[in-house]
């Protein structure tokens, strides 16, 4: 399977022709909620950034993919990659799986546990799984010098937030276990569009909204969220280690 990463502008859509998508990790098929399909053509008021998983189409349809890929527009020092000030990740789906609205259907949820073989489970034994590289990302955010003075937030609209604060304060990341809500600054876990989360977040940090990125795995939140100037990341199959690394180097 192919692999694309590219960036869009309002000046440069295209068709996507065809995506396959597989289940997110811990959750079969059946247990996930339908998505929409992704707009045939894409458009942002600014850059727009999707890691896509599969991509089908002739060698000339890959290679119009590849010529899309932008350069960002910060200044970058001789020798240096220019890095967010505001890395922000949604939670259900993205972080992990399953969402909090199936937990609640499976008459599950709170409290959250690790068994004895470390694995995190609800009142009902079901397990929530961090999706493949949510633990690389929040290490390396949490120990890696270059990454010192940026912000960590997270922006969710979950059907039971109280779940997702439990969470964050139980899964533990890295050798030291640290829990996660100890590297995660800024929380906005409530109903509402993400563009309201990400405008909270920005009025917290302080910084533009062109020095933020945004992880989500849905792709009207990107549409959403790409209007304010913020580079969108599109991982409909959650953070894994290629979606963080591409989409740091798209930034």
């Amino acid at each position: 399977q192919a692999c694309a990463t590219m960036a869009l502008s309002t000046s440069a859509c295209r068709s996507l022709t065809s995506l396959v998508r597989q289940p997110a990790v811990g959750v079969s098929a059946s247990e996930r909620r339908p998505r929409k399909a992704l707009p045939a053509v894409l458009t942002a008021t600014s850059i727009l950034t999707l890691v896509i998983p599969s991509v089908h189409g002739s060698r000339v349809q890959r290679k119009r993919l590849q010529n899309l890929q932008m350069k960002g527009k910060r200044k970058k020092t001789q020798g240096q990659r220019a890095l967010p000030r505001c890395v922000v990740f949604d939670l259900d789906g993205c972080l992990w799986s399953p969402e909090m609205y199936e937990l609640s259907w499976d008459r599950g949820g709170a409290p959250f546990n690790y068994d004895a073989e470390g694995l995190m489970r609800d009142r009902r034994g079901c397990v929530i799984s961090l999706h493949s590289g949510v633990e690389k990302a929040l290490t390396e955010l949490a120990t890696d010098k270059k990454w010192k003075g940026v912000s960590v937030a997270v922006a969710s609209c979950c059907d039971v937030p109280p779940w997702a604060f439990e969470l964050l304060g139980k899964f533990e990341i890295g050798p030291s276990k640290m829990k996660m809500n100890e590297l995660i600054a800024i929380s906005q876990i409530h109903k509402g569009s993400k563009q309201g989360h990400l405008r909270e977040i920005q009025s917290v940090v302080g910084c533009d909204f062109e020095d933020m990125i945004f992880f989500d795995n849905e792709p009207g939140n990107c549409h959403n969220v790409a209007g304010l100037g913020v580079t969108c990341i599109y991982c409909p199959e959650g953070v894994t280690s290629r979606v963080w690394s591409s989409g740091i180097e798209v930034f």
